[in-house]
């Protein structure tokens, strides 16, 4: 056979008796790959759109802006169901929403009497001590209508009392009045004493208790003069006598022997 020139191309068959082509050189795609990662076009071309997404939101908040319309702003997500204190703070926050509201009422009301008052030819000043004149008078008169409701159940509240008084008086055939000696007269009740008087067949006792309090010779007077009216019984206060308080037991049962057998016994003790 000739020979071939340098650089010839082998045929088909030689080729193949060489072996496998080289193995490409960019590296294969895992199908269970899970990356978020985009092409740079991709991305310039969201961050584009974004920018056209503000600069149209920012175009027609100006417009609304303009024409005098306040522009929504973003919606509150609300207090998770599990935050701390939830209840407490949305009555918190309730409480606080309606102080706005009202707030933004007054100033709605104050305007408008403001307009009333300027088509009326009337000096704001004017207005503002008229409207002060009429709350000062609306304030006396529910002062006033509490005083008489108030007045309506201390009578009637009287009312039944003196009824169950009066029923307590009929039922019974010895009434005991209780007086403090330090002030008898003013324990007193006068009416009480009517009652029983008229009544018929009724008895009133008086008794006279804590004369220990105050001199003998007070609660003495005292009682000669009440006796002049009515059956009067002199009592003494119980007060319970003092007790040693001692911490060791040695020294507890050497009191305990010497302690008088009525010691810390509670004491009540007619008059003399």
């Amino acid at each position: 056979s000739a020979p071939r020139p340098p650089g010839a191309l082998l045929p088909p068959a030689a080729t193949d008796a060489a072996g496998p082509p080289p193995p490409s050189t960019m590296p294969k795609k895992s199908k269970k790959s899970k990356s978020k990662r985009v092409t740079l076009a991709q991305k310039y071309r969201v961050q584009k759109r974004v920018r056209e997404a503000k600069r149209k939101d920012r175009r027609s908040a100006r417009k609304l802006e303009k024409q005098g319309i306040k522009p929504k702003g973003p919606k509150d997500p609300g207090l998770p169901q599990q935050w701390p204190f939830r209840d407490e703070l949305v009555k918190e926050f309730e409480f606080q929403k309606r102080a706005i509201l009202a707030a933004e009422a007054a100033k709605k009301e104050a305007k408008k009497e403001a307009r009333k008052a300027k088509k009326r030819g009337l000096d704001p000043e004017e207005e503002a001590a008229q409207r002060r004149e009429m709350f000062e008078a609306a304030r006396t008169d529910a002062a006033a209508k509490r005083a008489r409701a108030r007045l309506a159940t201390e009578q009637g509240a009287r009312v039944a009392a003196f009824k169950q008084l009066k029923s307590v008086i009929e039922r019974a055939d010895v009434l005991i009045q209780v007086l403090d000696a330090r002030d008898p007269a003013g324990c007193r009740a006068p009416e009480v004493e009517r009652m029983v008087a008229g009544a018929g067949g009724k008895r009133l006792v008086n008794v006279m208790n804590k004369i220990d309090l105050v001199p003998r010779e007070a609660a003495s007077s005292w009682l000669s003069y009440l006796r002049e009216e009515a059956p009067t019984l002199g009592f003494k206060c119980s007060k319970p006598l003092p007790v040693a308080k001692v911490r060791l037991g040695k020294k507890k049962k050497e009191n305990d022997k010497k302690r008088p057998a009525d010691q810390g016994a509670q004491v009540c003790l007619g008059g003399d």
